[in-house]
């Protein structure tokens, strides 16, 4: 795209938008050359949508892992902050009109942990903001195994001061689901030791169902996640809302490996 052409603002920001989602900085720039031959504010342009999902184009950076194009993006925030407008710092937490996602989330959904420190580095990021259906960013690193993500995020957390560690590292989203759960149904063992030993994860904290992450990992016949939540004192007495134990909940499951972890959770049942 030629800089010394006229666009339409309604152009730009279609333009705007493809060179982030595309990772193209080049072209992102003569957008901004753009912008500015145009008189526009290209901050302005940031808050602006293209379609009824309601994305900006940070989120689609984000989305896509662009490490150069969110740091530039970033940088023109930065800037802006500088010269006094605080107005625009709602476009670093601002949610999609779909999901209620934000570019935090998307980045530690794609396990872009390189982007994800970028926008921790943003001094009025909200890392505990959730989307529509209650998921955090955290939760959304732990689900998918993101192990670099998670860490910057009780890093940058363990830094502030006006949120507790606790309603952190447990908040669940509608159903419960806590980040610790989410990593024991997907078996990511290292995150699980992560937000046990750093994050100080309630290991018994239970979802809307009164399950635990010892039940679910004993229902997937995760061996080495059970023995993970075992050795942090896990309950294997805990009934969940049906009245069904950890050892009820490998029955349940069928998936293999029950007589081991049925001697796993029986040899543990006197030390809970």
């Amino acid at each position: 795209m030629a800089s010394s052409l006229r666009f339409t603002n309604r152009e730009l920001v279609m333009e705007l938008h493809r060179t982030c989602a595309e990772g193209d900085t080049h072209a992102l720039d003569d957008v901004l050359s753009a912008c500015f031959a145009a008189g526009d504010d290209p901050v302005h342009l940031l808050s602006q949508t293209t379609n009824a999902g309601g994305s900006i184009a940070l989120m689609r950076a984000a989305h896509g892992g662009h490490i150069a194009v969110v740091q530039k993006l970033l940088g023109l925030l930065g800037q802006s902050r500088k010269e006094g407008n605080n107005n625009n710092n709602n476009i670093v937490n601002q949610r999609d009109d779909t999901y209620g996602t934000t570019s935090l989330m998307l980045a530690c959904a794609g396990g872009h942990h390189e982007v994800v420190e970028m926008l921790l580095a943003q001094p009025c990021i909200n890392m505990q903001a959730a989307d529509r259906e209650g998921r955090t960013a955290l939760l959304y690193a732990a689900r998918k195994g993101h192990l670099h993500c998670c860490q910057a995020l009780l890093l940058r957390h363990s830094h502030s001061t006006t949120e507790s560690s606790s309603s952190f590292v447990n908040q669940g989203d509608e159903t419960g689901l806590s980040p610790l759960q989410a990593a024991s149904l997907n078996n990511h063992v290292e995150v699980v030791e992560l937000l046990l030993d750093q994050g100080g994860a309630c290991v018994d904290q239970v979802d809307v169902t009164g399950s635990t992450a010892l039940m679910g990992a004993a229902f997937k016949a995760h061996v080495n996640i059970v023995s993970c939540l075992l050795r942090a004192g896990a309950s294997t007495s805990r009934v969940d809302g049906e009245g069904l134990n950890a050892q009820a909940w490998v029955q349940e499951g069928g998936r293999g490996n029950n007589t081991i972890l049925a001697q796993m959770l029986d040899s543990s049942h006197d030390r809970t």
